[in-house]
């Protein structure tokens, strides 16, 4: 799908971690319940899940994304981080407001449309949040 496309792009780290946000929150905009109904598909038959959907191209993609993370570590681009650690978490900064959207939103205290707007500067949070924990 479209990760896949954006991790497999010879561009700078940087960019492609951009790319990944944008391309997560534009999806969680338009379906905020995906991630909930993957967490049921997968709780209910986790194994034909993964067939599915987690196949060996991700897989290949992953280790493109693994590679492109060391590569910018040995030219002192970014710190030595974990690229597994990074990409889990990305994923966590991303997804989690989305699965717990109900909780958020009692807590905070925010409507459907606030949140939304919420989301939308945490686009550029998560962004500049991750390029400061990856200065060397």
């Amino acid at each position: 799908g479209n990760l896949n496309s954006i991790l497999l792009l010879e561009i700078p780290l940087e960019e492609k971690i951009d790319l990944m946000i944008d391309g997560y929150m534009n999806m969680l905009m338009r379906n905020s319940s995906l991630p909930s109904f993957v967490i049921n598909e997968l709780n209910k038959d986790p194994d034909k899940f993964i067939n599915k959907h987690v196949n060996g191209e991700f897989k290949n993609v992953f280790e493109t994304f693994i590679k492109s993370v060391n590569k910018e570590i040995e030219e002192g681009k970014i710190r030595a981080i974990d690229p597994r650690q990074l990409f889990m978490n990305i994923q966590a900064l991303v997804i989690f407001p989305f699965i717990g959207r109900t909780m958020v939103q009692v807590i905070i205290g925010i409507d459907k449309a606030e949140f939304q707007k919420l989301m939308q500067e945490r686009r550029e949070l998560i962004k500049a949040f991750v390029k400061q924990a990856l200065k060397p």
